[in-house]
């Protein structure tokens, strides 16, 4: 399991999640058995377009 930081989350845009979350995947998704998270918890404060851009990267992986 991998983490995005939640700082990150709440205090970005919504390009730098998903570069964040891209690059998470390639550092430990290779085999395919990974599970992307945020560092702690999600907070309610977290902007819709970041969680859209974390929950996206998964689909425009290629890493499977």
């Amino acid at each position: 399991m991998g983490n995005v930081d939640t700082a990150l989350m709440i205090g970005s845009s919504s390009k730098n999640v998903a570069d964040a979350s891209r690059l998470c995947l390639e550092d430990g998704g290779s085999d395919g058995k990974f599970i992307l998270s945020t560092s702690c918890d999600l907070p309610i404060e977290t902007p819709s377009s970041n969680l859209v851009e974390f929950v996206a990267s998964v689909s425009k992986s290629t890493i499977m």
